[in-house]
């Protein structure tokens, strides 16, 4: 496997590092692609980048697997920020340029192959053409625990935000009556968010639901996830009506 290079924070240099392995997985969920001028850098949600500079960079949100103070105070400014916590004038570091500024951040959804690095002896690497400063460490997963709790939903209730508006009719009508072990034996379980605001959002089986309703039932079975059990199980922020779902195998 070729060799990659790594920042060494404490020497302030980067250094051609031995790469101990290479996880390669398949990956569906949020993804970033960081615009600099000069090229782009694409990573999943969660990847730790070195930010130098930014607004309100102290308030920015915890990372999953990485200290906050991690590598702070050594001989580059600045702290590691999940990559779709990066902002647009965020200053970060390339190996051959050093700080550039951040023109355009893109957020959207994809299900595509993707890999990280462990390096001997170092925590981070160079990524992309540009060879941006990133950590080895991701909060991304391709196969994550599922944080779900199975409780009951309403269909009928009115706080029920369905993913997919307008539903095909040929689909309710093939999932009613409503069938709670067909539900169960699917392979795909419903799954909904609860918001603090009380609304429901029905992220998978939102046609048995919607024929739940039309039936006038009042209880069917789920798993109920909060917003943040739902990133923990999708790798990817929960966004009312996106499609970030998770890939499920039966």
């Amino acid at each position: 496997m070729r060799p990659a290079r790594a920042y060494d924070f404490r020497a302030a240099s980067w250094r051609l590092c031995v790469v101990e392995c290479r996880q390669d997985a398949n990956y569906d969920g949020s993804m970033v692609t960081l615009d600099v001028g000069i090229s782009e850098v694409t990573a999943t949600a969660y990847h730790p980048f070195w930010v130098m500079e930014g607004r309100d960079l102290e308030i920015r949100p915890a990372l999953r697997h990485v200290d906050v103070n991690e590598d702070r105070h050594e001989s580059l400014p600045g702290r590691w920020v999940n990559s779709h916590d990066v902002h647009e004038g965020d200053v970060v570091f390339l190996r051959d340029r050093g700080p550039v500024t951040v023109r355009r951040v893109m957020l959207y959804h994809q299900q595509r192959p993707v890999c990280n690095l462990t390096i001997q002896g170092l925590h981070t690497f160079a990524v992309g053409d540009i060879q941006l400063l990133v950590h080895n460490t991701s909060g991304s997963d391709a196969t994550p625990t599922d944080t779900g709790v199975r409780k009951s939903i309403n269909p009928s209730s009115e706080d029920i935000v369905y993913r997919e508006t307008p539903l095909e009719r040929t689909t309710i009508d093939e999932v009613s009556p409503f069938n709670q072990a067909a539900s169960d034996a699917g392979g795909q379980p419903i799954r909904a968010v609860v918001t603090p605001d009380g609304k429901t959002y029905i992220m998978q089986g939102n046609h048995r639901v919607y024929g739940a309703s039309e039936q006038g039932l009042q209880n069917v079975e789920g798993l109920i996830y909060t917003p943040e059990h739902w990133a923990e199980f999708t790798e990817s922020p929960f966004t009312p009506g996106g499609t970030n779902n998770p890939e499920v195998v039966p």
